[in-house]
């Protein structure tokens, strides 16, 4: 298996403790998701829009004192977060 960015990125998020991800899936950033789903070392949730996302991001970290991490889409999508 050919280690691609995405599989990278993931796999130091995981070693970093991440146990969870929020965000939206698009064609900008599907390497991460499919590099998540393959590792299957945490788990993605997915949004509707990068906004909500966020928010959903900023509860895991304040109630559970984990780190919280947001996928978001490129463009003015990411402005959203």
């Amino acid at each position: 298996m050919t280690e691609t960015v995405g599989y990278q990125i993931a796999q130091a998020l995981a070693d970093a403790g991440v146990t969870t991800i929020f965000g939206v899936i698009s064609i900008h950033n599907r390497a991460l998701p499919a590099a998540i789903a393959e590792q299957k070392r945490f788990r993605l949730v997915p949004a509707q829009g990068e906004a909500g996302a966020m928010g959903r991001v900023d509860a895991l970290a304040q109630v559970s004192g984990q780190i919280g991490v947001d996928l978001t889409s490129t463009g003015n999508a990411a402005g959203n977060a």
